[in-house]
């Protein structure tokens, strides 16, 4: 359905985007739906009031394919479930026996202007890399927009819900924890909320490669599938989990096939709750077929329906049922597997071997006690790993080789860490990952993360090794390839990092903190078009312009056009709930800075800047961790635009002294362009050696532009 020009509606307390694709409540939190449960929806809404021939319904849905009508009676069922609607009651949707289906409760129409500011509404496609702006008319594109009507504040807190996570995400230490982050919802398990303890970076790369490197292969392999999380039509929602899970084990059967390409867990979790065309999303992931469906549970009875579906027309290829009995659940697997490969050879003319699924547990309640604790995981916050930890523990109690549910507790033990900074989670979870990685060698969660692990303790060239194992057990997950960039950012490889991430992004570009951490790589070394097309990228997806990353990308390239005022504003925005107190040193610092730089010959401004930083910056105070985070991002870069090195190496290292023991704080950004001077300094190899990264060059080589030759560092 063509909704470029369509309004929104409204009804009984929701609120249907038709541009965003999402069905939202009156809070304005996002409802799961499958985007054919969300298409019957909005052919019902468009028509409220009349009487829909279940014919015509099921042509509109499903165009050019010949479907069962269980298909259309199971997208009703979904959207009562989701509307609320009880046994018997009908106060949205009433079934006109063997006719059809009629929307009852009034509508009321909102057109586009009622919206809140929301993002680019080009499509991804469509965006070119934009300009870099300059004057007043750039300061004025920044300024934030009206305060947005009722309907559009719902719609606002929505977009805003995960931004604290993202940003975090993009510049933290923590890196290992991005790889379920960003499935689905975007949620984390921790408020991650430090803007450069990650991977600050920026050495120049070859800026001819910029515009190439958004390009994605145009050729899709038809022997290439993304598996979409299963609908949860249990009538429990607490039971979501069984979706996911089912979908995720289709995924691990599926890839084992050889000449099979599927898309990982990651990629294709980043549509869980959004209502996209199937064309879309299979455009979008380079594949030739989607697979999607709903699960059903009764008694000790599992039931599954599937849907394989052509990528290219949206034609449904396959509509079948499956039921097992909860103990042979895997052999339900199989039976989907071998189907779907059975497909899939005629489609390709290749014969493929079937697929048996060796099962992850000989215990299916174990299983079911570890799918809901990473189900915790994703709904984020310290309370929530408290309780997947629980669920880890009671599946290896049953199970003491089930190496999934070693790594899933490893995961709640490093979010336990950031929210208590005690070693005992860092050794709890490295024992778990170490132990899964014993049962299941070729476990890539597991490696992933030892590789966070080993970050955290600035063990760089730890962190490279298990990143490197962990995508060569899964090259295609693209937060595996987003936290491997992070540490070859941090220690300076920065062409790696941004060929990386433009692997990410094309693995996965529906996935906000892929695309926003990959316009951050390119900010960071200097290809500002670039990163300002991922910028916009970024909004096209939803991400409000005020987020923290988006901000910071703006800022830099502002700065490096001379833009000093946009620089000072958007270079300095606020997390979710962070003091003004951890931004503001920095920020005045850097005005201080500015106002040296435009003033070149009047000394005495100069003077007041370095005179400002131990105003600013008392030695000896100990910093939080965000505080620290400034300090070293933008405080020390104030000073290196200076040239006072001595001042600028001063507070480095304070920021790193000061910061919380235990935590990774205090973090520069050190390969940017605007740190030559300080990168050229003899010091600079001391500095590098406290963040860890000696031992790195000994093994994978120095930093673009820098030669490591007899244990002594030289950058140029």
């Amino acid at each position: 359905m063509d909704d470029s020009s369509a309004p929104d509606y409204e009804f009984g307390g929701f609120h249907l985007d038709t541009t965003l694709h999402v069905l939202l409540s009156d809070e304005g939190e996002p409802i799961a739906l499958p985007s054919r449960a969300f298409e019957v929806l909005l052919h019902l809404v468009g028509q409220a009031g009349e009487l829909v021939d279940k014919s015509a319904l099921m042509a509109a849905v499903w165009p050019r394919a010949v479907v069962e009508e269980n298909n259309l009676n199971q997208c009703i069922a979904t959207l009562r479930k989701a509307l609320g609607e009880t046994a018997g009651e009908r106060r949205f949707i009433l079934t006109i026996p063997g006719r059809g289906f009629k929307f009852v409760a009034p509508v009321r129409v909102v057109p586009h202007s009622s919206r809140a500011p929301g993002p680019d509404r080009r499509t991804r496609s469509e965006l070119e890399p934009p300009p870099i702006e300059t004057g007043d008319a750039a300061v004025e594109a920044a300024r934030p927009a009206s305060p947005p009507g009722p309907s559009a504040r719902r719609i606002a807190r929505w977009r805003r819900r995960w931004v604290a996570v993202t940003a975090a995400a993009l510049l933290t230490g923590a890196l290992g924890l991005a790889a379920w982050l960003t499935a689905g919802k975007e949620k984390s398990p921790v408020s991650v909320a430090s803007r450069a303890a990650g991977s600050p970076a920026g050495a120049a790369v070859d800026a001819s490669a910029g515009a190439a490197g958004m390009t994605r292969p145009d050729a899709i392999a038809a022997a290439s599938i993304a598996v979409l999380p299963f609908d949860n039509q249990t009538g429990e929602k607490d039971k979501d989990y069984w979706g996911d899970g089912i979908a995720e084990e289709l995924i691990n059967s599926l890839s084992k096939v050889t000449g099979l390409q599927v898309r990982s867990k990651t990629s294709s979790f980043a549509y869980k709750g959004r209502s996209e065309d199937v064309r879309k999303i299979a455009s979008e992931l380079r594949v030739a077929k989607i697979l999607e469906g709903a699960v059903q549970k009764g008694g000790d009875v599992v039931r599954v329906n599937v849907q394989l579906v052509d990528g290219a027309s949206g034609q449904v290829t396959v509509s079948q049922n499956f039921e097992e009995k909860f103990a042979n659940v895997f052999k339900l697997y199989d039976d989907v597997s071998n189907e779907v490969v059975r497909v899939m050879n005629v489609d390709v003319g290749a014969r493929r071997p079937s697929v048996v699924l060796e099962p992850p547990t000989g215990d299916v309640e174990a299983y079911r006690l570890t799918l809901q604790g990473l189900a915790m995981l994703n709904e984020g916050g310290l309370d929530a790993a408290d309780a997947a930890l629980g669920f880890f523990q009671r599946a290896i109690a049953r199970d003491p080789g089930f190496a999934r549910a070693y790594a899933g507790m490893a995961t709640a033990h490093l979010t336990a860490w950031y929210a208590h900074s005690t070693e005992a989670h860092v050794l709890a979870a490295e024992r778990a990952d170490q132990h899964a990685l014993q049962l299941d060698p070729n476990s890539a969660e597991a490696e992933s993360g030892l590789g966070t692990i080993a970050f955290l303790r600035r063990d760089m060239a730890g962190a490279e090794e298990h990143y490197r194992e962990a995508e060569i057990l899964d090259p295609n997950d693209a937060v595996l390839r987003f936290s491997h960039a992070q540490v070859q950012a941090y220690v300076g490889h920065m062409r790696e990092a941004v060929q990386e991430m433009r692997e990410a992004y094309a693995l996965a570009p529906a996935i906000p903190s892929v695309v926003m951490f990959a316009g951050t790589v390119h900010s960071w070394a200097h290809l500002d078009a670039e990163a300002l097309n991922y910028e916009q990228l970024a909004v096209a997806l939803g991400v409000p312009k005020d987020n923290v990353v988006l901000g910071d990308i703006r800022g830099l390239a502002a700065l490096r056009a001379g833009r000093y005022a946009v620089y000072l504003r958007d270079s300095f925005l606020l997390l979710p709930n962070e003091p003004e107190s951890d931004v503001a040193p920095a920020q005045e610092l850097n005005r201080l800075a500015v106002d040296a730089i435009v003033h070149p010959a009047d000394h005495a401004r100069r003077a007041a800047a370095l005179a400002a930083r131990t105003r600013l910056f008392p030695p000896g105070q100990k910093l939080t961790r965000d505080a620290a985070n400034q300090c070293g991002y933008n405080g020390v870069r104030a000073l290196a635009m200076l040239g006072d090195l001595d001042a600028a190496y001063a507070l480095a290292n304070q920021c790193l002294d000061e910061a919380p023991a235990g935590q990774i704080g205090g973090e520069s950004c050190p390969w940017q362009p605007e740190w030559r001077k300080f990168r050229e300094d003899p010091r600079f190899q001391a500095y590098v050696a406290r963040r860890g990264a000696l031992p790195y060059y000994e093994r994978y080589g120095p930093p673009d532009d820098c030669d490591y030759k007899d244990g002594k560092l030289t950058c140029h």
